[in-house]
């Protein structure tokens, strides 16, 4: 007799605990901050800013920076190299990722005719972006990574034996017999079986 993968509450778990990781893995880390304009035209005009991504209602800017790390006019940083290529050295890169969000700010667009004229004569790097909309946010950022859990989820049951897998729920595991009036039992059949009297 075949054994059947039974559910228990370790699966159910299992399934938080990968939706937990995947959210710390994708949707958490330190987090830019957001200053006033102000403040943004103070450092402006003190040469302070490398970079601008100018949206219709807020401007993401990079501070300049004197240490070693190198940046890229798309905002990406790449770190320099100093170990061996099979060596990944984890925390360095997460340190060399803190500093760059330090580096990160925000500030809510407000009019202002002398912006780019501006931005031009200090020398800073801007450029403009169309900014998603809340279904692509939803979609790149809920739908696609919660489907690639259900797909490894239905996968893992599938490979776990013919149990009530993800994909199977819902579905009856009854069966069709068609009534054949040739093979008929009647009582006088099993009128000399003392069980199947009792069952009839």
């Amino acid at each position: 007799m075949e054994k059947r993968v039974k559910f228990s509450i370790w699966y159910y778990l299992l399934i938080v605990l990968l939706i937990l990781f995947f959210d710390l893995l994708f949707f958490s880390g330190p987090k830019v901050q957001e200053i006033s304009y102000k403040q943004f035209r103070d450092y402006l005009s003190e040469g302070k800013i490398e970079s601008v991504v100018l949206t219709k209602d807020k401007i993401y800017g990079l501070l300049k920076s004197n240490d070693s790390t190198k940046v890229v006019k798309n905002g990406e940083f790449k770190p320099a190299l100093k170990h061996t290529p099979w060596h990944l050295n984890l925390e360095k890169y997460a340190k060399e990722y803190e500093k760059q969000v330090k580096r990160q700010f925000i500030v809510i667009r407000v009019e202002d005719k002398n912006l780019i004229q501006d931005l031009q004569a200090a020398g800073v790097d801007y450029r403009g972006k169309l900014t998603s909309d809340w279904f692509t946010n939803f979609l790149l950022n809920w739908i696609i990574p919660f489907g690639i859990l259900f797909l490894i989820w239905g996968y893992a049951f599938s490979k776990m034996g013919k149990g009530p897998g993800v994909l199977n729920i819902g579905k009856s595991r009854a069966k069709i017999y068609e009534f054949d009036p040739e093979k008929r039992v009647t009582f006088k059949d099993v009128a000399g079986i003392d069980e199947a009297v009792e069952e009839v």
